[in-house]
């Protein structure tokens, strides 16, 4: 019942279902429904039993008796009484009952009454023949009843005078001629065997044909009940009965001496039955159609009356969900991420669009988070391939398959740790990793496929004092342990020993301050106290001695540089290098804390005596990244943009990948976030086109992408990121545009010019093969140059936005060499021109902000619209979407008469640029500049019926960048001098995008704590 008022809570009834009055009619209803449609199932199953033919199956069944009852009713002639006598006693014990009038009858009771209930109710009829018989009413009579009732008779002779003469003929002659169609058996003055035989002739006789027999005598007496009730519709056989009979009657024995039938009686019974069974069905079934249209009818109502009220309440808690991820999104962000998917799953409101734009926004290169475990995050290690993660939390490790995104298990100890804070526990194949276990007291070697302990290396064999180990390391090709155990005893000086891990044996043991093994395994820094020594652990004569007085170590470089911090300034020792290299002169790192100094062997933290600014170098391509005010910034600096805003770890623990593409971060929370370092996000692919500065465009079908870089054009397929080919201009490109159906490219070329003059010609080329079809000259002028070019629909001209000759002008395809006409003509220079779709009308913007609709055939102005910096029609052509001057906010007009259509829409990064989405619901808008041409400008979609935006940042562009919606409107492709991406803008796409990062869904426990009693929706 629980289970049950929780399934109708969660539905589209759940809001009023347990306080309107109507749920308790409905509830009646639905009972009166069932009972009449188990009542008709009912029924229809026992006809369905009964059609199996109860009369051919094995005894018992239904309707049948499993065995003859065998009761048999005697006539005789009182005078016949000694012979009756002698054959009852022979027949007693062989039948089931005998009908005689010295048993069956008492004083008491009515005699013909219970002589014709007697004969109703037999099996068999058997009448004694004699002389005195056939002279006797009361016989007559009886065999009377037997013949009306259809029973079995059997005749009897037993007077030798009726076997001597013609039976037939006496028979009729005294008026018993009906009988002479039975076959009689003569038991004339038998003897003992004689009568024995009678007997058995007797009992096979009334067992013959018992049960069609036995459902005869039920029938009959069945309908006798009916008629003297006045054929009563109570006592009619039901429809289960009734195909019971039918099945009795198809079984009617067809022998001649078989003379058992249907009375006029039983015949009447079953026709009434049928009768009756088809009005009651009739009554039922219509019964049942009108309760269930007035139960449906009302369910329909209630549904419509609850479907408001339902989409309200689960909206509701889909904007609590939406605030409850805003609330803990980077102090929990596996939490977060729940919380705005099952928003999701809840309703596809507004805040749970800006929730997932928000988690996306902040999650956008997450690839996945695990989620968090017993404990907080010490440690964790990427392989170098970045398919296999360590995560120690205390004295476990778990061990995390990265390209399944699950866990493979949990390892019992912690990883190998070096003096230098950093963990060198797993080979470069990620296969083998190092555990510290049993108290310190032992390193194992694990399988971190199989989890199995391939090796155990213990402090004992070691030798150490304590029998403890201290730190160590594992070499990357699993071929070499060290490990360095607790000094003990008063001693400064730690046991190192360098395992050979194949052969488990000693290959080198010795005594330093602190030993390290460098991150290529073939070498190991032993401190003595005064000097440092980077020794070569294949060929132990090989020693470097690196003296540097007043130094500290702070940890080895990728290629086991040695870095020191020497009298304030960081040095760093090559392997056999004569001098160190010093990386800033005079700065020394800034974090000289254990594991805090080198970052992965690659990025370290330097500054003058401590202070700002603080620079961040990238040691193994020894050039500088960049600065910041603290320590804590400069180290974030190196995560690059789009890095996850999350709360860290305590022990901001972070690892990453060789190449430096995947990295793994501890959060606060105890989960650890996997996420891409670079390329374009979770909801946007990277296409390989150099991102230069340069001229953009996308084929109005978004499939190709056009860059000119000089004097190269390049169209690359943004399918498959492939190059696809290169047109060569005569000078550098400045403005692009693609024909409709995307086969034409047409380049603007500056060519220069005497006296200050710029000279632009405009060429046509064939996107399949490069070859040019068209070019056209313009007119020199110091100003002269293209801000828009586009295609006719038709492809038949090209139009063109002249800057310095403020106007809009449009060349025959058909005739290069012929001049342009005007189409349109600005009050300053011309920067910008769009084309409706259907090519008819054109919007020209001037510098002067002004723009004008124009007639493209005509060239008649038809609208003038102020204050305007950029201009897109839609899809339509009946609305045109406007950036104003100022680059803060959109407007939407109706273009025909002037007038704008709602309330502006206001991005928070201003607006530079307009696009619509193919089916027009949708716009485009790029950010405006704030740092002049080439700054970043974010791209943002927003829903024109809300005025509202969806989803995250689509993608960020330069000025000069190009846009472009595939037809289905799912994707926009950004190119522009920051990188070509093809970007995800589906409300779906976003959701996979979330899912992909969770490992799992909230559990029962956890949400029944956020919406008791709710069923949780996942969308994933």
């Amino acid at each position: 019942m629980r289970w049950a008022d929780a399934q109708i809570a969660s539905s589209v009834f759940g809001p009023t279902y347990d306080r309107q009055w109507y749920w308790a009619f409905l509830v009646g209803a639905a009972g009166l429904l069932a009972a009449g449609c188990s009542l008709l199932l009912r029924n229809a199953l026992l006809r369905a039993t009964a059609e199996t033919d109860p009369f051919d199956g094995g005894p018992g069944a239904y309707g049948v008796p499993p065995e003859s009852t065998s009761k048999v009713f005697l006539s005789y002639s009182r005078k016949d009484s000694d012979y009756a006598r002698r054959l009852c006693a022979r027949l007693e014990g062989r039948l089931g009952e005998l009908w005689v009038d010295w048993q069956a009858i008492s004083p008491s009771e009515e005699w013909r009454e219970s002589i014709a209930d007697a004969i109703r109710t037999s099996d068999a009829f058997v009448v004694l023949l004699s002389r005195d018989a056939l002279t006797s009413t009361y016989c007559w009579d009886e065999c009377r009843q037997a013949i009306e009732l259809r029973k079995r008779i059997l005749p009897v002779v037993i007077d030798p005078e009726l076997e001597r003469g013609s039976t037939s003929g006496l028979m009729r002659q005294r008026g018993w001629g009906e009988l002479t169609a039975y076959q009689n058996l003569s038991l004339v003055e038998p003897d003992e065997e004689g009568l024995a035989q009678g007997v058995e002739d007797i009992v096979s006789f009334v067992h013959q044909h018992h049960r069609w027999v036995a459902f005869h005598v039920r029938l009959g007496v069945q309908a006798h009940q009916w008629w003297e009730s006045r054929r009563s519709d109570g006592l009619l056989l039901r429809a289960h009965e009734l195909s019971v009979a039918e099945a009795w009657r198809r079984r009617t024995p067809d022998e001649e001496d078989f003379h058992v039938g249907l009375t006029e009686k039983q015949r009447r019974y079953l026709e009434d039955s049928h009768r009756f069974v088809r009005r009651r069905t009739l009554r039922v079934r219509s019964a049942l159609a009108a309760g269930t249209a007035a139960v449906v009818a009302l369910s329909g109502l209630v549904a419509a009356g609850q479907a408001d009220a339902e989409a309200q309440y689960r909206a509701a808690l889909s904007r609590r969900l939406a605030a409850m991820a805003s609330d803990v999104s980077g102090a929990n962000p596996e939490r977060a991420l729940q919380y705005v998917l099952a928003a999701r799953g809840q309703a596809d409101t507004a805040e749970a669009q800006n929730a997932i734009a928000e988690q996306l926004a902040d999650f956008n290169r997450v690839r996945t988070v695990v989620a968090p475990g017993s404990g907080s995050v010490t440690e964790v290690i990427l392989s170098r391939k970045g398919d296999v993660l360590l995560i120690e939390r205390g004295q476990t490790t778990e061990v995390w398959d990265v390209k399944r995104a699950r866990s493979r298990g949990l390892l019992r100890g912690s990883l190998l740790y070096s003096e230098d804070g950093s963990a060198r526990s797993l080979s470069a194949d990620g296969r083998t990793v190092a555990l510290l276990a049993n108290g310190r007291t032992r390193v194992d070697l694990a399988d971190t496929e199989t989890l199995h302990i391939k090796d155990s290396f213990s402090g004992a064999e070691a030798g150490g004092p304590t029998g403890q180990f201290q730190s160590g390391g594992l070499s990357p090709d699993g071929e070499r342990l060290l490990t360095v155990a607790y000094p003990g005893g008063g001693l400064n000086e730690s046991v190192n020993v360098v395992w050979e891990v194949r052969r488990h044996r000693i290959v080198k043991t010795s005594t330093c301050v602190y030993a390290e093994m460098a991150p290529s395994g073939r070498r190991a820094l032993c401190n003595d106290g005064d000097r440092h020594r980077l020794v070569d652990l294949t060929d132990p004569e090989a020693v470097q001695d690196i003296d540097a007085d007043s130094s500290y170590f702070l940890g080895f470089t990728a290629h086991d540089g040695v870095l020191l911090n020497v009298a304030g300034e960081a040095r760093i020792y090559e392997p056999g290098a004569a001098r160190p290299w010093v990386p800033v002169p005079g700065k020394a790192v800034a974090s000289p804390e254990p594991g805090q100094a080198v970052f992965q062997g690659r990025y370290a933290v330097f500054s003058r005596a401590g202070n700002a600014p603080f620079e961040l170098w990238d040691l193994q391509g020894r050039r500088r990244i960049g600065s910041a005010s603290s320590v804590e910034k400069a180290i974030d600096v190196r995560r690059g943009e789009g890095a996850p805003e999350l709360a860290h770890a305590d022990s901001d623990a972070e690892a990453e990948t060789a190449d430096g593409s995947l990295v793994a971060t501890a959060a606060a929370d105890g989960s650890v976030v996997l996420w891409e370092k670079g390329g374009a996000g979770r909801i946007s692919e990277r296409l390989p086109v150099p991102a230069k500065e340069g001229a953009y465009a996308v084929s109005p079908d978004a499939r190709t992408v056009a860059s000119a870089v000089g004097r190269t054009a390049s169209l690359w397929d943004t399918r498959t990121g492939e190059h696809t080919g290169n047109v060569r201009l005569g000078a550098a490109g400045s403005t692009l545009a693609f024909s409709h159906d995307g086969s034409l490219l047409a380049v603007a070329e500056g060519l220069g010019g005497g006296g200050g003059q710029l000279r632009v010609r405009v060429e046509v080329f064939r996107v399949q093969d490069g070859r040019r079809v068209a070019r056209f000259e313009t007119e020199s002028d110091s100003k002269n140059l293209v801000g828009s070019l586009m295609f006719s629909p038709d492809s038949k001209e090209l139009y063109a936005a002249l800057t310095g000759r403020a106007m809009i002008v449009a060349w025959d395809l058909a005739d290069p060499g012929g001049q342009p006409r005007t189409v349109a003509t600005t009050d300053g220079y011309a920067d910008h021109a769009a084309l409706s779709s259907d090519g008819t009308k054109l919007a020209a913007i001037s510098r002067n902000f002004t723009l004008g609709v124009w007639d493209a055939a005509s060239g008649t102005r038809l609208r003038v619209i102020e204050e305007v910096g950029n201009a897109a029609f839609s899809p339509d052509g009946k609305t045109l979407a406007t950036a104003d001057s100022a680059g803060r906010s959109v407007s939407l007009w109706n273009w025909r008469s002037g007038e704008k259509i709602g309330s502006d829409i206001v991005p928070s990064s201003g607006a530079f640029h307009v696009q619509f989405s193919p089916d027009g619901r949708r716009l485009a808008i790029v950010g405006s500049a704030e740092g002049g041409l080439v700054s970043r400008l974010p791209v943002t979609l927003w829903d024109l019926a809300g005025r509202q935006q969806v989803g995250p940042q689509v993608a960020t562009v330069d000025a000069s960048s190009a846009l472009g919606f595939t037809p289905d409107g799912d994707r926009v492709v950004a190119a522009g001098r920051y990188g070509t991406s093809v970007n995800d803008v589906t409300p779906d796409g976003w959701v996979s995008s979330l899912c992909g990062m969770v490992t799992r869904r909230l559990s029962t426990s956890e949400w029944q704590d956020v919406a008791p009693g709710e069923r949780f929706h996942w969308p994933c």
